[in-house]
This record gives structure tokens, sequence and C-alpha cells, in this order.
């Protein structure tokens, strides 16, 4: 007696899935960055990023380009700066930055 099997070829059931190898699943997660977005009077200024526990800003805006690829200790620094250097036109003075 033969038995018939039943074929998987031509099967979609797996066909919108995308296949990911063993173990990558993680180091994807691991390399995900957050990131907040900088606005200045609803200006795109950039972006800060999470990095080894502080903030990298990425300018977009020509007019915070000097701070592009900083780093900050928070968030609120990041946003405190650029929003100063759109708006005045200049870095704010020194204490006040480190603050």
């Amino acid at each position: 007696m033969s038995r018939c099997r039943r074929s998987r070829i031509g099967s979609n059931r797996n066909a919108n899935r995308p296949h990911i190898a063993p173990g990558t699943a993680r180091r994807r997660q691991d390399i995900m960055q957050q990131s907040h977005i900088i606005e200045v009077g609803g200006v795109f200024a950039g972006a800060a990023v999470r990095v080894a526990g502080n903030y990298r800003f990425v300018a977009v805006d020509p007019r915070v380009e000097e701070l592009d690829l900083s780093d900050w200790p928070s968030l609120p620094d990041v946003e405190r700066v650029v929003r100063h250097l759109m708006t005045n036109g200049r870095l704010p003075a020194r204490a006040s930055v480190s603050a």
C-alpha cells in the first residue's frame, strides 16, 4: 500500500513572512536606537538619538549645523540649546550650557 503525502511545495503559508536567520532577531533589537524629533517653532531642527546613555544631536536645519553629532547628557539639554541657537542665532553662554 502506498500512502500519499500532502505536498507543501507551492504553499503560501509563510509567503508573506520574511526569512530571519536564527539568532538575528535579538541583534536587530539591540541595534535599534530611540530618537526624538527636535522642533523649534514648528521647524524641524534635527533629531536627538539615544547613544550610550547620552543624546546625540543630528542637525537638519543649517542654523544648528554647528551642533551636528554633538553629545548631550539629557534630552532637555539638547532641546534648550537648539532652541536658543535657532532663536538667537548664537549658542547660550557657557554657564547655561552645563546647567
